[in-house]
């Protein structure tokens, strides 16, 4: 037995060891970690007496399990998993340490503690205890979700999302009482049906575990969907707080979030960031059609953009956007190219370091910009200079060197525009892939902003 303690299992072991049969080592190497880790952790740092004392009750209940008169492992009666019938024993041990004369300079100070969940580590956790308190979880949220859905919405945006009860309240109409009121319903149902489903199982659900089934599927408490994801049905919930006193609406709000996480934690980025003198915007439906009549205008305009026109669009926002972009990677210089509107070439149209270069064209034929047009694929070059596809026209136009050179797609509304460049001069220290990213995410800005100012210009907002 003792050669192969995997093979064995907790049943088999105890009747070894009862039958009088050598099972220690099986023993040590199962529990013995796992059970000084739990007791350790009851204790806390603060007191080394009652980490020693830890240790030495660990080692007795293993000890115990050998006693013949009796042994403790009598009081098993093997249904229960073996770990969860120790991590009992010998806590309770520690607690009558605490609060027998040795012990009772510490329980004041340690007491509190022995109470609090500790988890052990993940390799030391037992599988079939965490399936079951996932599943007596699973079951009492269940029962919530069908007999006291509000309450159970109202939990998870108070518990969750660290919603206000007063906005909550505010938006159903009610009091504070009732909110609470609703919660503590939902909460006693989860626990009534876990318990029952629990002992049903033959699982006696403690803190410990409890915790960690939650750890390993927070689902549980979070419902369908988890956290990600869209939020189903985004009007209803923008007009909650704005039309929550009526019960339809409140009732369906109520299954919306219930059915879906996403729409919960939506809902309750709308409470949280909502104050008295903040407006709740409602789409207005006679303005369903003008969303798309206004992407199609966007579309059009960027495709017949001249290169000329595209420098007019920048707007002191963006400079400060490119600034930063280039102080960030450390760059000698930095290009907004944009694609001419027969399609045969890249003009430079914005650089704040080296404007001697706007205005000159890079035809659609060679070089790593336009292989990054074509591809729509960013680029990190090391050594541009020497790279085959590297054109060097405008090195040679500008008397200089491109050492290093990062290349990304300028996309706006699904529309390729040109490329963003930002480059090195020979002899600097090359730019890194975490350089490739930041350049990557300054251009999406970018993008955004120059988005912005078009739809204005169509709008004749300015």
């Amino acid at each position: 037995m003792e050669s192969d303690p995997n093979s064995v299992t907790d049943l088999d072991l105890r009747d070894a060891i009862l039958a009088g049969i050598s099972a220690s080592e099986t023993l040590e190497s199962r529990f013995r970690h796992s059970l000084e880790h739990y007791l350790v952790g009851k204790c806390g740092n603060g007191e080394g007496r009652s980490l020693e004392q830890a240790v030495e009750i660990a080692n007795e209940t293993l000890a115990d399990c050998f006693r013949r008169s009796p042994s403790l492992l009598e009081r098993w009666s093997g249904e229960d998993n073996l770990g969860a019938f120790l991590r009992t024993v010998a806590h309770n041990r520690l607690k009558s340490w605490w609060r027998s004369p040795a012990g009772g300079a510490t329980e004041s100070t340690e007491e509190g503690v022995a109470d609090q969940p500790v988890p052990p580590p993940e390799d030391l956790l037992d599988a079939t205890e965490l399936a079951r308190a996932a599943a007596a979880l699973h079951k009492g949220m269940e029962i919530a979700a069908e007999q006291c859905p509000e309450g159970l919405v109202f939990m998870r945006l108070k518990g969750l999302h660290g919603v206000d009860q007063r906005k909550i309240a505010a938006c159903w109409g009610h009091h504070e009482t009732h909110i609470s009121r609703r919660i503590k319903e939902a909460m006693t149902m989860i626990r009534t049906t876990a318990l029952a489903r629990a002992a049903a199982m033959r699982c006696e659900l403690s803190v410990e575990l409890l915790q960690q089934a939650l750890q390993r599927d927070p689902s549980i408490l979070f419902g369908s969907g988890a956290t990600g994801g869209l939020p189903e049905n985004e009007e209803l919930l923008r007009r909650l707080p704005a039309e929550g006193t009526d019960a339809a609406v409140r009732a369906e709000a109520v299954r919306v979030m219930g059915a879906n996480a996403a729409s919960l934690a939506y809902f309750a980025q709308l409470l949280n960031r909502e104050d008295a003198g903040e407006a709740v915007i409602v789409r207005d439906p006679a303005l369903a059609g003008v969303g798309a009549r206004l992407q199609e205008c966007v579309r059009r305009t960027l495709g017949q953009l001249q290169p000329a026109e595209a420098a007019g669009l920048f707007t002191p926002l963006m400079d400060a956007c490119f600034a930063v972009m280039l102080d960030q990677v450390a760059a000698d210089g930095g290009t907004l190219w944009w694609l001419s509107a027969d399609r045969t070439a890249l003009e430079a149209v914005y650089n704040p370091r080296e404007p001697e270069i706007i205005g000159r064209r890079q035809p659609l034929v060679s070089g790593i910009v336009s292989l990054v047009l074509g591809t729509g694929e960013a680029a990190l070059v090391t050594a541009a200079n020497l790279h085959a596809s590297h054109s060097p026209a405008i090195d040679v136009a500008l008397r200089k060197t491109t050492g290093s050179m990062i290349a990304v797609p300028f996309v706006i509304a699904g529309t390729t525009c040109g490329v963003v460049t930002t480059v090195k001069r020979a002899g600097e220290p090359p730019f890194s892939a975490e350089d490739a990213a930041n350049v990557s995410h300054h251009a999406e800005i970018l993008c955004q902003l120059m988005l912005a100012t078009v739809r204005e210009r169509i709008l004749g907002c300015f």
